[in-house]
């Protein structure tokens, strides 16, 4: 994935970025590591996307698993289309 023009919000809704937000693991770690040391411009994007991220883990472990669940891919859903539109305007959007 070619990570580097990312916004905030594409990282957050990337399943990798989130799986090394919520599960990190050796290697992700070292990807995401290697990443911003090669794409230091891109250090306040990923910093915007784990708090995300976090954040709406945080939310949904307050919620019953269903409403969570539903609520989740309801946010997914509204961050998917934000982005899809951002790319049609061809312009970035703050949160």
């Amino acid at each position: 994935m070619d990570y580097h023009n990312f916004s905030g919000e594409q990282f957050a809704a990337d399943s990798f970025f989130r799986t090394w937000v919520l599960h990190p693991t050796d290697e992700s770690v070292r990807f995401w590591t290697k990443f911003l040391s090669h794409h230091p411009a891109q250090t306040e994007s990923v910093r915007h996307a784990r708090r995300l991220v976090k954040a709406l883990a945080e939310a949904a472990e307050a919620l019953s698993p269903a409403v969570a669940q539903a609520e989740e891919d309801a946010i997914w859903e509204q961050l998917r289309q934000r982005i899809a539109d951002e790319e049609a305007d061809g312009r970035v959007l703050p949160l």
